[in-house]
């Protein structure tokens, strides 16, 4: 993956591998990942413009000989939710919980009881 002419948000972290890389190395190490937007890699295509000078192309202004965009470039927050179905209150939650409260309290019962008929079952010796 490399970075493409159109892309313009970039990030990258890496991580440490004191111990190594499960399957590659025991020796001290550290995992390096980026991601670019938009992304690229399309075979054939090349990943830079070819055509004409540095910020021909450009739709905003030039800086550094790249294209710059303020609003492109601007730092954006959302207030964003998925949209997953949401438990609604007439859900049967609350049978599961009764059953298992039911459950346990039979399980010790019933040891409770074939411990009391037959005390030498869980005999040990």
């Amino acid at each position: 993956q490399v970075v493409w002419a159109d892309s313009y948000k970039v990030g990258c972290a890496v991580q440490l591998c004191t111990n190594g890389v499960k399957h590659f190395t025991t020796s001290e190490g550290a995992l390096l990942v980026c991601n670019y937007g938009p992304g690229g890699n399309v075979n054939g295509w090349p990943p830079y413009n070819s055509v004409g000078t540095a910020c021909s192309g450009c739709r905003g202004r030039c800086k550094d000989r790249l294209c710059r965009s303020e609003e492109r470039d601007s730092q954006k927050s959302y207030n964003w939710t998925p949209n997953w179905d949401t438990a609604s209150g007439d859900s049967n939650y609350w049978i599961i919980l009764v059953i298992r409260v039911i459950a346990v309290l039979l399980t010790f019962a019933a040891a409770y009881g074939v411990h009391y008929f037959y005390p030498n079952v869980f005999c040990y010796e």
